[in-house]
C-alpha cells in the first residue's frame, strides 16, 4: 500500500472516530478517557502499547449491500492477564455510509472499546459472509501499561 493511501486511510479513521465519539449525547461517559486510539484494518496483526482508561476505535470498511458484516468476537485475555476490555454499552458500533450515499456504495463501521485495567489481550473482529463463513479477521494486540 502506498504511503499516501496509508495516510489517507489513517486520517479517515481518525475523522470518522471523532465524528462517532462526539456526535452522540450518550457518549458523555467516554469523556473520562485519558487517551483515544484510532485503529484500522491495516492495524491487524500488530501490538500497541496504551494506557489504562483509554478509548479505542476500530474503523473497518463495509458494504452492507454485499451481505457481509463485521462481528465483534469476545475479548481474549492472554494467560493470567486480568485486563478488561469491554464495548461501551452506549457505544457499541456504528455504520457511516460513504458520501454521497448511492445504491451499492460502502462505508465505514466503527467499533468502540474502553480499557479499564492493565494487562495483555487482543481485540478480534470477523468479517462474516452471507453463508456465515468467516471471510476475514482483524486482530489488534493490546499491551495496557501505566505510562
Amino acid at each position: 500500500m502506498s504511503l499516501l493511501k496509508k495516510v489517507l486511510s489513517t486520517t479517515l479513521a481518525v475523522l470518522v472516530a471523532s465524528v462517532f465519539l462526539f456526535s452522540f449525547p450518550a457518549l458523555t461517559s467516554a469523556a473520562h478517557a485519558s487517551e483515544i486510539h484510532a485503529y484500522t484494518q491495516e492495524s491487524s496483526g500488530q501490538q500497541f502499547e496504551i494506557g489504562p482508561d483509554s478509548l479505542i476505535t476500530v474503523s473497518l470498511e463495509r458494504n452492507p449491500s454485499t451481505g457481509y458484516h463485521w462481528k465483534d468476537v469476545p475479548f481474549k485475555p492472554f494467560g493470567r492477564s486480568n485486563i478488561v476490555v469491554s464495548v461501551f454499552p452506549e457505544l457499541g458500533s456504528e455504520y457511516f455510509p460513504s458520501q454521497p450515499v448511492m445504491p451499492g456504495s460502502g462505508g465505514v463501521e466503527v467499533f468502540a472499546y474502553g480499557v479499564e485495567s492493565m494487562g495483555l489481550g487482543v481485540i478480534q473482529l470477523e468479517l462474516i459472509s452471507p453463508s456465515g463463513a468467516v471471510a476475514d479477521t482483524v486482530e489488534i494486540g493490546l499491551m495496557v501499561v501505566n505510562q
